[in-house]
């Protein structure tokens, strides 16, 4: 497969990025010093460290057993965690060295994995379950369980997850476990969403196309 890294100014690509296998995640980390590009096949997650300067593989990574299916990262804490899809795994990884912090198996497939601005809470999870976890002991400080299968989420700040689902959109509330549903989106075939867009507009994919 192959990455590409786009001026989104001029549209013209900076750099193309190849992987041994498909592409379906990706991020950047230490301020966009490195890209961090995740993918597989059914029976090897594949985790790529870019230079973005030289467009160099700085480390390429083996340990899950599925498609890496998504990236979290927070530099100020220097963490990263991704998600292992089939493989019902999350790992917990130290981003000054790439190496694992932990591997943590679940019941439930992990399909989404987001980190809150500071570091110090993770949301894990996939079909109707959604983790939560504390990031400096990795223990499970809350298990959630919706009504819906979960295609992707982004906790927007501490006690809020912006949810898709399957035929929903809508913002858990952690305190309270409270559901809001946002009944002026037209429900389709959700795909991603990334609430670090600018001013905080989310992208949404509906099958090919983005809203």
């Amino acid at each position: 497969g192959q990455g590409y890294l786009w001026n989104i100014d001029t549209g013209t690509v900076l750099s193309t990025y190849e992987h041994e296998t498909s592409i379906v995640s990706a991020g950047f980390a230490n301020d966009g010093q490195f890209l961090i590009t995740g993918g597989g096949t059914e029976d090897l997650g594949e985790l790529v460290v870019w230079d973005t300067s030289t467009g160099d593989a700085i480390h390429r990574l083996n340990h899950h057993k599925y498609l890496v299916m998504d990236i979290a990262i927070n530099d100020a804490q220097n963490i990263a965690i991704t998600a292992g899809g089939n493989d019902n795994t999350i790992i917990f990884w130290d981003t000054q060295s790439w190496q694992p912090i932990e591997i943590i198996t679940y019941e439930h497939r992990i399909r989404s994995v987001s980190l809150s601005q500071d570091g110090s809470l993770a949301v894990v999870g996939g079909g109707a379950f959604l983790y939560i976890l504390d990031t400096a002991t990795r223990e499970i400080l809350d298990l959630v369980e919706l009504n819906d299968i979960i295609v992707d989420f982004d906790l927007i700040d501490d006690n809020t997850i912006l949810l898709l689902g399957n035929n929903t959109i809508a913002h858990l509330i952690l305190d309270t476990q409270e559901l809001i549903y946002d009944s002026n989106v037209l429900i389709g075939s959700w795909m991603h969403i990334d609430t670090n867009a600018p001013k905080e507009i989310g992208v949404l994919g509906i099958q090919d196309q983005v809203v």
